[in-house]
C-alpha cells in the first residue's frame, strides 16, 4: 500500500470516526433536551402538538386517498383512527401533560440572613434572602414558626425583591419574651395561599390580634428555614 493509499483510508477513517461523535453527540443532545421537556410540563404540552399535527395530516392524506380511490373501508378506518388518536391525545394532554406550578425549586429561594442558629437581641428581625430567575415578590412571604409546633405567624410586611441583585428582603415579628427559640422560614406561595395571608392581614389589623396558623393551603410550600435564639 503506498503512502496515497494510506492517506486516503486515513481520511475515510478519521470521516466515519467523525461523523460517529457527531451522531452520538447529536443523540445526547436529544436525550437531554426530551429530559428538561419532561421536566417542564408546560414546555412539554407545546412540544407534543408537533408530533400529534404529523398524525393528523398523514391521517388526513390517507383519508383523502382512499376517498379519491373510493375506497370506504380505508376512508372508514382513516377517520377511524382520526378520532381514537385524538381522543387519546386529549386525554394526554388534559389529565397527564399538566403545567407544573412553580414552587421554591424553579427560583432556588434561600436565606442569607440570620444566619442557622444565630442570636438576636430585638423582636423584629430583617430577614435577606436570594433567589433566582424572575420572582415576583407577592409570591414570597416570611413566617415565623415555634419549634416542634404547628403554630405558624406569617409576617405582615411585605417582602421586597431586587432584580438586579437577585435578593429579597423581609421582616419577622418575634412575639413572647426572652429568651425564646424561634424557626424563620421564607415560603413560596401561591394563589389560595395569598387569599388566605391577605385575610390574615386584614383581620388582624382590624382587630389588632394576631393569632397563629397551623395549616396553610397546598400551595404554599417552604423553600428555606433558620433557627434564631432571642435573648
Amino acid at each position: 500500500m503506498n503512502s496515497g493509499e494510506q492517506r486516503s483510508t486515513l481520511e475515510i477513517w478519521w470521516k466515519r470516526v467523525s461523523g460517529f461523535l457527531a451522531f452520538l453527540n447529536l443523540l445526547i443532545a436529544l436525550v437531554l433536551q426530551v429530559r428538561g421537556w419532561l421536566q417542564d410540563m408546560l414546555v412539554l404540552r407545546y412540544i407534543s402538538a408537533v408530533p400529534f399535527f404529523v398524525f393528523l395530516v398523514s391521517v388526513f392524506w390517507f383519508g383523502l386517498q382512499a376517498s379519491v380511490n373510493r375506497k370506504r373501508v380505508n376512508l372508514w378506518i382513516s377517520l377511524f383512527i382520526l378520532c381514537i388518536g385524538s381522543l387519546g391525545y386529549g386525554i394526554l394532554v388534559g389529565t397527564w401533560i399538566e403545567p407544573r406550578r412553580p414552587g421554591c425549586a424553579d427560583y432556588d429561594i434561600h436565606i442569607i440572613r440570620p444566619s442557622d442558629g444565630a442570636i438576636v437581641h430585638t423582636n423584629i428581625v430583617e430577614v435577606v434572602g436570594s433567589y433566582r430567575g424572575n420572582l415576583v415578590a407577592d409570591n414570597l412571604v416570611v413566617i415565623v414558626t415555634l419549634p416542634d409546633s404547628l403554630e405558624s405567624w406569617p409576617s405582615s410586611t411585605p417582602v421586597h425583591v431586587d432584580p438586579i441583585l437577585k435578593r429579597w428582603k423581609g421582616v419577622a415579628s418575634l412575639g413572647g419574651e426572652p429568651p425564646q427559640s424561634y424557626h424563620i422560614a421564607i415560603a413560596f406561595v401561591g394563589p389560595s395561599g395569598r387569599v388566605l395571608i391577605e385575610y390574615y392581614n386584614k383581620v388582624g389589623r382590624v382587630t389588632g390580634q394576631w393569632p397563629s396558623i397551623e395549616m396553610f393551603p397546598d400551595d404554599v410550600e417552604i423553600c428555606d428555614v433558620v433557627a434564631v435564639d432571642r435573648r
